[in-house]
């Protein structure tokens, strides 16, 4: 019986195929049970870009293309600017489980992108800053906070929700630029909003060394993004 095996064609009896087959299911399983921890995080709305649902709830051309076209290797840093309901959160949960997904399907041939994928952590900067808060004083940083300042790709949903001194931005993503990793962040702010917040240092580095503004909020006029 013909079939491919990698990237080969073999011929091998019926019973080997069915236990190829059973070993690519084996090792399907694993690679999805190893990100359980990293897809049990996203928001329950979350789907892939190209579902009839991300169709239907994000409507702007651009986020549609962020959803479909980022890379972390590629474009490094993302922030979206834009209104409540716009689809910001969704399109960033989009590309964490296309991550995801081409982590499991190239697990056999590339596991690194795999441990890569499982290391992904999702918070919000109202959770990452509260974790931080109620931790002990003179116990060093909070497990949460050491976590998501290491962690390999950063999603920082809805910054501006956080009741917080605002200085720790700048100190967060400081120590996440100096070990060069990239931050995909969201928030209901505008720019200018932003920079009275944060301070205009530490807006920057949210997109610092490499990376961008997409800003929704004037889609009617095209909303330029920014560097």
């Amino acid at each position: 019986m013909l079939g491919r095996y990698g990237d080969q064609r073999a011929e091998l009896h019926p019973s080997c195929w069915r236990e190829v087959e059973a070993g690519k299911l084996a090792w399907r399983n694993f690679a999805e049970r190893r990100l359980d921890g990293v897809l049990s995080r996203l928001p329950r709305f979350a789907v892939l870009s190209d579902s009839p649902e991300f169709r239907e709830r994000v409507q702007d051309p651009r986020l549609r293309r962020a959803a479909e076209q980022y890379r972390v290797e590629k474009n490094g840093n993302l922030v979206l600017l834009g209104p409540a309901g716009c689809g910001k959160t969704m399109v960033v949960a989009s590309i964490i489980k296309r991550l995801c997904a081409e982590a499991v399907a190239a697990f056999v041939s590339d596991s690194s992108k795999l441990e890569y994928a499982a290391r992904v952590v999702w918070t919000s900067a109202a959770d990452l800053h509260k974790s931080r808060r109620q931790h002990r004083l003179g116990e060093g940083e909070a497990p949460e906070f050491l976590l998501a300042e290491t962690a390999p790709l950063l999603v920082l949903d809805e910054l501006g929700q956080e009741v917080a001194d605002d200085r720790w931005l700048l100190e967060f993503l400081n120590a996440r630029y100096n070990r060069g990793l990239p931050t995909i962040s969201t928030s209901g702010l505008t720019r200018l909003e932003l920079d009275m917040r944060y301070g205009v240092g530490a807006v920057r580095r949210l997109v610092e060394p490499t990376g961008r503004f997409l800003d929704v909020f004037n889609a009617a006029n095209g909303g330029a993004d920014e560097r």
